[in-house]
């Protein structure tokens, strides 16, 4: 299962996807600053297809596109890897670049450039996913303001309650959010100016 989070400051979006060889299924939701759900996005689309979905819906967002048809170029199995589409490869990835954006950018299969990262060592073995461990309402039954916006109260009092010397269990059962989630904003709180 991967996880993504996005938020703006008024907005708030959770990506969760479960891929299989052949399919992503993803789950989109978003929040308003008040934790109002805003949007709800559900399904599944051919792992092949994702490079030209986010081109797609990139084209979409934008108020002036015209629509028109995209070509992508044809996928060539079998084929070698020279030295510069290595060298390629390591740089995209390296640039943040999404599996499917290079093996459409390559005209190569997402799981041959899975591969590929492995065993360049810039990623883990491709295989099998596993279902979805959780969904939101699970995390929210142990942790109750898991994914939810920090008020500047909270990440305040976080801030007083952490320099008294609150351990990061106590202050995650203090504030209901889960422990990782305690680090990652005590650790954005210090890189505050």
């Amino acid at each position: 299962m991967l996880y993504w989070q996005l938020s703006d400051g008024h907005r708030h979006y959770d990506l969760t996807a479960t891929a299989d060889r052949e399919t992503l299924t993803v789950e989109v939701t978003g929040a308003d600053s008040d934790g109002r759900i805003i949007a709800h996005l559900t399904g599944t689309v051919p792992r092949a297809d994702l490079s030209v979905l986010a081109r797609l819906l990139a084209a979409a967002a934008d108020p002036g596109a015209q629509p028109q048809s995209m070509r992508t170029p044809p996928v060539q199995r079998g084929r070698s890897w020279s030295a510069e589409e290595t060298a390629l490869v390591t740089r995209l990835h390296r640039d943040g670049l999404e599996v499917e954006d290079i093996a459409a950018s390559l005209g190569r299969t997402a799981n041959s450039i899975r591969y590929k990262l492995h065993a360049l060592g810039l990623g883990p073995r491709p295989g099998p996913k596993q279902p979805p461990a959780y969904t939101m309402d699970d995390l929210r039954q142990e942790h109750p303001n898991s994914h939810r916006r920090w008020t500047p109260e909270e990440e305040q009092r976080l801030a007083r309650r952490a320099a008294e010397g609150a351990t990061v269990p106590e202050l995650a059962a203090e504030f209901g959010r889960n422990e990782n989630g305690i680090t990652a904003r005590l650790a954005r709180l210090e890189q505050r100016p």
